[in-house]
């Protein structure tokens, strides 16, 4: 199987699928993209899935990532595959690639903290079921990159925030704004000056982030470049899952049904 954008350039890290996976209450969702010329380039394959609404939100989109990695066992892939989660889980993904499928992974997902929570059953089954799949995924030469897809809109800035409002300008160097002491936290160089966005709803712990630039063609009209590329496909795919979730089920256009163990 090529793994190959239509233009023959590789894009995507090589992956012929890319995955977002999204979840909002009790409704978990994700949209699969093809990359591969050959092999239906361009179509989007959505799938639902409930989940318990009563769990964190790291465990649910656990439970959708355990899910998707068994249909593609069953579907057979194999190969590279781009999997977008949100950032409540993406760290926990990291770790589970950096574990390598280790028999004991599960317990190393686990995290002291969560062992005096009232979920603590539920991070042991939900991160056992994800390992043990994680295991059979490798085996069946199936290799995940995961991704965070709020780094689609919005890169997260450490440092002191209290000077910074929603819609200040911030200059960057190399990821940095010295005089401010503010730096980018995200692992991504940026230079030039971004738009703000703070979050103060929980005013104990604020966050700050600097808007990511939209793709663009080329100043010599030459097209997008290879990152602006992927850019432009990734949200594109994210903002189809979105629209899949229960919040914004008012404005989803009927759509064909596809069996949801395809991709």
């Amino acid at each position: 199987m090529a793994n190959y954008y239509n233009d023959n350039r590789v894009l995507f890290n090589g992956a012929a699928l890319v995955i977002d996976i999204q979840v909002a209450g009790d409704t978990a969702v994700r949209t699969s993209y093809r990359t591969d010329a050959a092999n239906d380039s361009g179509k989007l394959v959505r799938d639902k899935k409930q989940v318990d609404e009563r769990i964190p939100l790291q465990l649910r989109i656990t439970d959708m990532v355990t899910h998707v990695l068994a249909q593609l066992r069953q579907a057979k892939y194999s190969g590279i595959v781009v999997l977008m989660v949100q950032d409540a889980a993406f760290l926990k993904m990291l770790q589970l690639v950096g574990l390598r499928g280790k028999k004991d992974s599960a317990s190393e997902l686990m995290c002291q903290w969560m062992w005096d929570t009232d979920f603590y059953q539920e991070y042991r089954d939900k991160f056992k079921a994800l390992a043990d799949e994680y295991r059979k995924a490798l085996a069946a030469g199936i290799r995940v990159m995961f991704k965070n897809s709020r780094e689609l809109y919005l890169y997260k800035l450490n440092g002191d925030f209290s000077s910074l409002k929603n819609g200040d300008m911030i200059a960057l160097k190399n990821s940095v704004n010295e005089e401010m002491g503010i730096a980018v936290d995200d692992r991504v160089t940026l230079n030039g000056t971004f738009k703000v966005k703070v979050d103060d709803s929980n005013p104990r712990f604020v966050k700050a982030f600097v808007w990511r630039n939209a793709p663009r063609i080329r100043d010599d009209g030459t097209g997008m470049s290879d990152a602006d590329e992927e850019l432009r496909v990734y949200r594109m795919i994210h903002d189809e899952t979105r629209r899949q979730l229960p919040r914004r089920v008012n404005v989803v256009t009927e759509v064909k049904v596809i069996d949801s163990v395809n991709f």
